[in-house]
């Protein structure tokens, strides 16, 4: 189980549509993982990343320095 509530990247699948897939969407999906497996590549979608600067907490709002903005990146979910 996903936990909820958590940004997508940029592929922008989030991680609830997961917990709701379907038979057939899991099948396809497994079906993927294990071809990601057998030729041993990753899709170019998945080696990207969605890079946001996120406020630290319990600094002075006032106060804009790029220390107080640390970059996160967002992965893609599967």
């Amino acid at each position: 189980m996903t936990n909820a509530g958590i940004a997508p990247g940029y592929d922008d699948v989030h991680p609830e549509f997961l917990n709701h897939l379907g038979s057939e969407a899991c099948a396809w999906l497994s079906k993927l993982f294990l071809r990601i497996m057998a030729t041993n590549t990753i899709p170019n979608m998945w080696r990207t990343a969605k890079v946001i600067a996120m406020e630290k907490t319990g600094n002075n709002p006032k106060v804009h320095v790029a220390a107080n903005y640390p970059p996160i990146s967002l992965l893609s979910v599967c």
